[in-house]
């Protein structure tokens, strides 16, 4: 008898360390679930707030060219990068800036479209 307990205290020992375990994996989603989601919000925020218009003609002017050229540009620098046109090929940075000028660019012109 004292041994089915000794292995039955075990089996019980080693179900509450898997629960604890697969509680912290829980949790530790959920927290990354949240993040993912702040993340995209704030990306929203800040896509919708490039198109405001400040009410100073030459900063609502540059604020109406520069996602245009910057995104321009960015198609420029990644088709010239995938035909080998460059010296260099496109540091993870400059690819950042790029992809993300692009996303602004897109996702404004996107959401503008659904009235957003």
């Amino acid at each position: 008898q004292a041994e089915l307990d000794q292995a039955a205290h075990v089996r019980q020992l080693e179900s509450v360390r898997l629960q604890a375990e697969m509680q912290v994996q829980v949790v530790r989603v959920q927290g990354e679930a949240a993040v993912d989601a702040i993340e995209a919000e704030g990306w929203l925020e800040a896509v919708k707030a490039t198109g405001q218009k400040v009410g100073v003609l030459w900063v609502d002017a540059w604020n109406a060219v520069v996602r245009p050229g910057l995104a321009t540009w960015g198609v420029f620098m990644l088709t010239a990068n995938e035909f080998g046109w460059l010296v260099q090929p496109l540091s993870e940075g400059t690819a950042a800036v790029i992809f993300a000028a692009i996303g602004i660019f897109v996702a404004d012109r996107s959401l503008g479209k659904r009235g957003k």
